[in-house]
């Protein structure tokens, strides 16, 4: 615009030498060059402070570029520091894993032993072992057959739902049949799922039908814990194997 304003008023000039015979004419060329000196007098000081916002905004945006690029510089030298420390955080997190891993197995290898103490002394303080006559004791207490009724058979079930209950706690696993040994007047416990649970009698007075049918079936119960346990522990169950012979297998296996 102010090349074009120029142009117009150098043009004006030209006229104004070519019209000097005609002072009319030279009058308004005048007038006119004048409205154009002022148009180019206004357009320069727009230039002047269009150049003056220039600078100053790139003075601005250069500040403002240094101050990113120290940010920046400082960003990086943050992210390097993390990436050290992760790194350090990662070798120390390897090596509380391994020694976390190390004593863990540590710790099994002293629970089991400690574990295997405790079967061997439970072994100890109820013993089971077969007289010369192949008849099956535990802690000194005789447990012939399924059909005996009388205060030995209720004490060697005693001992055996005594040791049954504790291997489930020592090994952790939990009874299909809950047992309550109480030496000669011990009970199991049948659960259902829509019907109260129902408790069986390990003894029973001979001659009682009622009672014998319910000591039959405890004794049965006691059998499938032994077995669940036994299964529990990875080994095959023998099908024709009963009280004490299951429980003599699974305190020695």
């Amino acid at each position: 615009n102010v090349c074009n304003a120029e142009k117009e008023t150098a043009a004006l000039l030209g006229r104004l030498q070519a019209g000097l015979d005609h002072p009319r004419a030279a009058q308004e060329t005048l007038t006119k060059a004048a409205a154009c000196q002022y148009r180019i007098g206004k357009m320069r000081d727009q230039v002047r402070r269009a150049r003056q916002q220039i600078e100053t905004k790139q003075s601005a945006l250069t500040t403002q570029r240094q101050g990113l690029e120290q940010k920046h510089r400082e960003l990086e030298e943050e992210s390097r520091k993390l990436q050290t420390q992760s790194k350090r955080v990662a070798e120390m997190q390897k090596e509380v894993d391994l020694k976390r891993s190390t004593t863990c197995c540590e710790l099994s290898e002293r629970i089991e032993i400690r574990r295997n103490h405790l079967i061997s002394a439970l072994a100890q303080i109820y013993p089971i072992h077969t007289t010369p006559k192949g008849m099956m004791c535990i802690g000194g207490m005789p447990l012939t057959s399924m059909a005996t009724a009388d205060d030995e058979a209720a004490t060697a079930l005693g001992y055996a739902a005594h040791v049954v209950q504790l291997l489930s706690r020592l090994w952790g696993f939990q009874l299909r049949y809950k047992l309550f040994p109480v030496c000669s007047r011990s009970w199991v416990q049948e659960d259902f799922m829509d019907m109260p649970s129902l408790m069986h009698p390990l003894f029973c007075r001979r001659g009682d039908a009622t009672e014998r049918h319910k000591y039959l079936k405890s004794i049965s119960l006691l059998n499938r814990d032994i077995r669940q346990l036994i299964r529990l522990r990875g080994h095959p169950v023998q099908s024709d194997s009963f009280v004490l012979s299951l429980l003599d297998f699974l305190l020695t296996c």
